[in-house]
């Protein structure tokens, strides 16, 4: 069994969508780094180095599937000396809803790179599959969970978050679900981020959490 301890994370994981490159996070590390935590966010496997020769050659993702992702990301965060913070995007990386033409072409150059079409597929046929790798148990107990949305994202829209935020209100652990408005799918990067950053870190540490062994 596990109880969950307060603690204060000095680590912050960042985790990137589809479509996106580790880049997109710029912002955000700094605007954390600045605060005195170590931000860290890794391409997703095949992904890290240079985003224009990637961009021109992206084979090294064409197998890449969500089981391999998940694993990536696990073997970093268990290496880490202490249980980060960690923080995710979307699944994918639209910029258009809700932002200027030029802010989205400016998005679009800096942050977008290709993408496996194989998670897409593991998505779309999740539900006839009964060893998904998106399966997930929403009755476990696990660290406290934010989940964030943007009132005008069409890519994952808000009616989505909010219905994944019911089922892990299942786990007996703290869910809560929190919706900004006049924000696109881009709320990482679109003006007003500091407010959304801001917030997710400060939810963070008010709820941090470390699973602590007990008899």
């Amino acid at each position: 069994m596990s109880t969950y301890q307060a603690d204060s994370p000095d680590t912050i994981v960042l985790i990137h969508g589809l479509w996106m490159s580790p880049l997109s996070w710029e912002k955000w590390i700094e605007r954390y780094g600045a605060h005195g935590y170590r931000v860290i966010a890794p391409g997703w496997p095949g992904m890290d180095g240079d985003i224009d020769q990637f961009r021109a050659d992206p084979s090294a993702v064409d197998r890449l599937g969500m089981e391999e992702i998940i694993d990536h990301y696990e073997t970093i965060i268990r290496d880490l000396d202490t249980p980060p913070i960690i923080m995710g995007h979307s699944f994918g990386g639209a910029f258009a809803n809700t932002m200027t033409e030029e802010a989205a072409r400016q998005a679009y150059d800096r942050y977008a790179v290709p993408g496996p079409g194989r998670v897409l597929f593991q998505a779309a046929f999740a539900n006839l599959n009964p060893h998904a790798a998106t399966k997930a148990d929403f009755r476990k107990d696990r660290a406290p969970l934010l989940l964030i949305a943007g009132e005008h994202d069409h890519t994952v829209p808000a009616v989505v978050d909010r219905s994944v935020a019911k089922h892990y209100e299942e786990s007996p652990a703290l869910t809560e679900y929190k919706e900004f408005p006049d924000r696109s799918h881009f709320i990482i990067g679109q003006d007003g981020w500091q407010e959304v950053a801001d917030y997710a870190l400060r939810w963070a540490v008010d709820h941090a959490a470390i699973p602590v062994p007990t008899a």
